[in-house]
């Protein structure tokens, strides 16, 4: 209970920026959901995916792929990971870097160090990924200098969660 306090503090707490109207493709859109969709819209006609691979690159992919999985996978020994070399990687994070969806923030506890070791090292003993963890929260930010009723004057900003970052 606690915890949704501090968060709905920190929420009332927190000035957001409200977007104003902005111009869309059928004219002046004044509602957040409009808005949106018209951003989602925007992003990803700009934003395109890397192109797919020819067939001899992912021919040459899969080759790789299995060799390093079944010849080396006995042979490739990883470190785990210390509370130590965890704190030198969370001090260099930002101080004020908006968390991911995750809400965690830089100033873990000790104790949370400890979990987070023993989470990170389990990661790389089974050779699995979170997924989650790869999911972003996408924000737009104006961009300085452009005008605020058009959809150019703005930008994506991808929030990964903390524990991606320090994993990486």
């Amino acid at each position: 209970m606690m915890t949704s306090l501090w968060k709905i503090t920190k929420m009332l707490k927190t000035k957001k920026e409200k977007i104003p109207p902005i111009l869309g493709t059928r004219g002046i859109i004044n509602n957040n959901f409009d808005k949106t969709e018209e951003f989602a819209n925007y992003f990803e006609g700009t934003f395109r995916p890397n192109p797919p691979m020819d067939r001899d690159h992912e021919k040459f992919t899969d080759v790789i792929n299995k060799q390093v999985h079944t010849e080396y996978r006995d042979t490739i020994t990883v470190q785990e990971t210390t509370i130590e070399e965890l704190w030198n990687i969370i001090k260099t994070l930002a101080d004020r870097k908006a968390p991911g969806h995750d809400g965690i923030t830089k100033h873990l506890t000790l104790e949370a160090l400890d979990r987070l070791k023993k989470i990170i090292n389990a990661i790389i003993r089974h050779q699995y990924y979170p997924m989650t963890w790869k999911h972003a929260t996408i924000i737009i930010i104006h961009k300085s200098g452009k005008p605020k009723k058009k959809k150019d004057g703005y930008r994506p900003i991808s929030l990964l969660p903390r524990l991606d970052k320090i994993l990486e």
